[in-house]
Formats: structure tokens, sequence, C-alpha cells
């Protein structure tokens, strides 16, 4: 496993949003996240999910237009499985040889297809639901010719759980496995948070992005908009007022040296 170093005076980081789908993040929630990130202009990348309960994403033609407004202002849609199912792609902390190569390479197949011809454009990188993927996984990625994976965390859980414990199992930096760069999560210290948890989250990213500086290493901010009743403005204006960090998208990320 190599490492890429990112010679660069500020901190990299990338805000990232996953289970983008009618069906899991409401339109509503989706608009106003867009609107938050345009007002403070931060590129950010949505991990969209072609297929949900049944429910393709590309009937709800108000959701996509919505989606087809993020990606014109400079931001990046990337795919977040097929269907979103449990155990889709792999099994958390067992990497089994299962699901196969083939079935896996059909899944993404599909899913890029779906996603391109929805909002013409090109997909370029994958996050697993749940964050569960094997050796499988990466190959597929590979033989698809994508610019990487982002299914990694930094630490486990990578939220902040009730009882406080998040070990950590990966670098805060970028690597490449096989051929393909793998840019993990460092946090979503929303997840499961409520309006009233607003200073802890903060804690434990500031707790973060202090040991992600000190590793030279990259930030990750991931989020479930779903599961979150976190004021977003005020949490975004609390990353914009960070003069360390510079936010990208994750391609480009993946095309920094």
């Amino acid at each position: 496993m190599e490492r890429i170093t990112i010679d660069i005076m500020k901190l990299i980081a990338s805000l990232t949003f996953d289970d983008i789908h009618p069906l899991a993040v409401d339109i509503q929630k989706l608009k106003n996240i867009i609107d938050l990130l345009d007002e403070y202009d931060i590129k950010s990348t949505f991990f969209v999910v072609p297929i949900c309960r049944g429910k393709r994403i590309k009937y709800d033609r108000e959701y996509v237009s919505l989606i087809n407004r993020f990606i014109d202002n400079g931001n990046e849609i990337g795919m977040h499985g097929f269907r979103h199912e449990l155990h889709e792609f792999g099994y958390y902390f067992l990497k089994l040889p299962f699901p196969s190569l083939e079935n896996q390479m059909d899944k993404l197949s599909k899913s890029i297809i779906l996603l391109e011809e929805t909002f013409n454009t090109k997909i370029r990188g994958f996050r697993a639901p749940n964050y569960e993927f094997n050796s499988n996984t990466i190959e597929a990625i590979k033989r698809l010719k994508l610019n990487y994976d982002s299914s990694k965390t930094v630490f486990k859980p990578s939220h902040i759980p009730s009882h406080g414990m998040r070990i950590k199992f990966n670098d805060p930096y970028p690597t490449i496995i096989n051929g393909i760069k793998e840019i993990p999560i460092t946090g979503d210290y929303t997840f499961n948070k409520k309006f009233e948890d607003f200073e802890l989250c903060s804690e434990v990213m500031n707790k973060d992005i202090e040991f992600v500086y000190k590793k030279k290493g990259m930030l990750v901010i991931n989020n479930h908009m779903q599961y979150t009743t976190i004021d977003y403005e005020k949490f975004l204006k609390v990353l914009v007022n960070k003069d360390e960090l510079e936010f990208h998208t994750l391609l480009d990320i993946s095309m920094m040296n």
C-alpha cells in the first residue's frame, strides 16, 4: 500500500454526503444543503443511490434537477452502491471474498450507467453502502477505470457513539490499493446527533482536525442528513471560518499528486 502525500500549506478537506435518494433524504433537506453549500462556496461530493426500495432516482424530476444544479456549480456526484442493500459489496470487518467479483462488476456497471444517463456526468468515485466492501470491490473499481474509492474510515465507528469510543483503524491520508486511490473518511460528526449536540460534535471534530493536521493528512467529513437535526447552517459556518481548511471535491483530491 502506497501513501499519497499532498504538498500544500493548508489542510486539504472534503465535505461529503451519503444516501442521496428521495426515499432517504427528502427534497427539502437536499435543497437546503445545496443552498448552503452555494452560499458558503464549499465544493462537495454527493454519493447517490440509483435505486432505493425499488424506486429509480431518475423518475423524480425535481430531485434530479436539484442534483444537476449541484453538479453545474462545480460539485461532484459519486455512486453509493446499486440498491444500497445490506452487505451489497461485503461485510463490515470481515473482508471475505464474496460477493464475487462478477457480482460486484455487474452491480457497479449498472450503477454507473444509470447515474451517467440520469445526470449526464461522468462517474469517477465510489463509496460502499455502510462502508462494507472487500478486495473484489477494489478490483471491480479498477477494471471499471474509476478514479477513487472512499469506503474506509480513519476511526471505527466514524461517528460519535454514545459511549464515546472511537478507535483509529486507518491513517488519515490517501493511499493507493491495487492501483486505486483510497480516500478515507475521517468522521461523521452529526450522525444520530440532535440540535442540542452541536457543541459535542464541534469538540470531537476539532480534535480530529488537530490530529489530521499533525499527521499531515487529509480531512473527510461525511454526513447522513436524514440521521441528524444538527443546524447545518451553523455547522458550515464553523467550517468556513477555519482558515486552515481548504475544501475540494473528492474527485479533485484524487487527481492531486
